[in-house]
């Protein structure tokens, strides 16, 4: 795993051992489609959800976002992004995402969850609503999950587009009130 693009270009990034079923990052190809997609929207402050290896955080930061948050509570998945984010201005909350402090997080330009597949959809139910919330206005949440995987409506939450990448998915939503 690499970065891609931006301030931190080529820079290689840890793995996590490729026995783990519980971590799967995001390809590099996959990023690459994501950032590029991510390029209509204002930059800002961009969080990362169940962050992994920290990829994707880092692959924000390269690209200009900033401040930029992970957010990891597995104890291997973090020792990982801090040896990757070396060096860097990332933010790290060790945390669990269901205990993110109302309030703490607002107007942040980009959200970007990666749950666990076999779990992607209950944690869709239990934490869109939150999430939507910490975005600014013009803000985008964007959800990882399996290729056939459908999520619920979430009141408030609008389906803006969804992108296939190999077995993985990413739909992208906005606050219902931006459409009116």
């Amino acid at each position: 795993m690499r970065i891609i693009a931006g301030a931190y270009k080529g820079k290689r990034l840890a793995s996590l051992d490729s026995k783990s079923n519980l971590i799967r990052p995001t390809s590099d190809m996959a990023r690459e489609a994501l950032f590029s997609i991510l390029s209509g929207w204002p930059k800002g402050s961009f969080l990362d959800v169940f962050s992994g290896t920290g990829a994707v955080g880092i692959e924000a930061l390269s690209r200009g976002y900033s401040p930029v948050w992970c957010i990891e509570n597995n104890k291997n998945s973090l020792a990982c992004i801090r040896a990757n984010a070396k060096d860097t201005s990332l933010n790290i909350l060790p945390m669990d995402a269901y205990k993110i402090k109302h309030g703490s997080l607002r107007d942040i330009s980009v959200i970007f969850a990666d749950p666990p597949y076999d779990k992607s959809v209950e944690m869709w139910g239990k934490l869109a609503s939150t999430l939507s919330n910490y975005l600014s206005p013009d803000g985008v949440l964007v959800w990882e999950c399996k290729q056939g995987t459908q999520l619920p409506e979430i009141p408030g939450i609008a389906t803006i587009q969804e992108r296939i990448y190999g077995s993985s998915k990413f739909i992208f939503f906005e606050r219902a009130d931006n459409r009116e």
